[in-house]
C-alpha cells in the first residue's frame, strides 16, 4: 500500500520563502538540480530557460510570417524593417505591402508603406468570386429582405407628402413606416429615393 511521505517545511533557495513539501519531492529536487525552490521560482526559472534572446527570428505558424523578438516583444519582420527605415512606428491605418508578393522577401526594396484601404483595393482589383461562392451567398440571402431598400418608392413619396401636408416630425414618420430617423431625413431631403418629376 502506498503511503505518502510526510510534508516538511522547506526554505526556497531563490527567494527565501518557506513552504511545505513532501520529503520525497525535496530529495528528488536536490538530487536533480541541487536546489529546492518554491513553485513560483521554479516556473520563473523554466520560463527564463525557454526564453529566446533579443533579435531572435521565428516563424509564426498561424499567419506564416517571419517575426523578430524586440524589446517590445515579437514583431513581424516586414513591419519592423519599415519602421526602422522611416524612423517611426506605423500608424493603425497603415500597413506594409510586399511588392513582389513573396512574404519571405523582407528587404526594404520589396516593402511599401500604404493605407489599409489602398492595400485592399490593390489586392481585390479585378478579382471575382467563383461561381460556387456566388451561389452560396445567393442561397443564404433567399427570403431575407434587401437592407438597402427598406421601403418602396411609393412609400417614400407618401412620406414626403405627410411631411409637407401634415407637418409630421421625423420621429413620427420613423414610427409610422418602421425605419430609422436617419433614413427618414435622407428621404425628405431627397438624398435617397429621389425620383425626377
Amino acid at each position: 500500500m502506498y503511503m505518502p511521505s510526510k510534508k516538511i517545511e522547506v526554505k526556497c533557495s531563490t527567494c527565501g520563502s518557506k513552504f511545505m513539501r513532501p520529503g520525497s519531492d525535496v530529495k528528488k529536487a536536490l538530487l536533480k538540480t541541487g536546489i529546492c525552490e518554491c513553485k513560483r521560482c521554479a516556473i520563473r526559472r523554466t520560463c527564463r530557460r525557454n526564453e529566446r534572446p533579443l533579435w531572435t527570428k521565428r516563424m509564426h505558424k498561424g499567419r506564416q510570417r517571419m517575426q523578430i523578438k524586440t524589446k517590445k516583444g515579437w514583431r513581424d519582420i516586414h513591419v519592423f524593417v519599415v519602421e526602422c527605415y522611416i524612423g517611426r512606428a506605423i500608424e493603425r491605418v497603415e500597413c506594409v505591402h510586399h511588392c513582389d508578393g513573396n512574404k519571405m522577401n523582407n528587404k526594404i526594396s520589396n516593402l511599401e508603406l500604404m493605407l489599409h484601404g489602398e492595400h485592399t483595393k490593390m489586392h481585390h482589383t479585378g478579382s471575382k468570386r467563383g461561381k460556387e461562392c456566388g451561389e452560396k451567398i445567393s442561397m443564404a440571402l433567399i427570403g431575407k429582405p434587401n437592407k438597402s431598400r427598406l421601403i418602396t418608392y411609393e412609400k417614400a413619396n407618401e412620406m414626403r407628402k405627410k411631411r409637407i401636408d401634415e407637418g409630421s416630425s421625423y420621429s413620427q414618420l420613423s414610427n409610422i413606416f418602421g425605419v430609422s430617423r436617419a433614413i427618414v431625413a435622407n428621404i425628405i431631403k431627397k438624398r435617397s429615393y429621389n425620383i425626377k418629376d
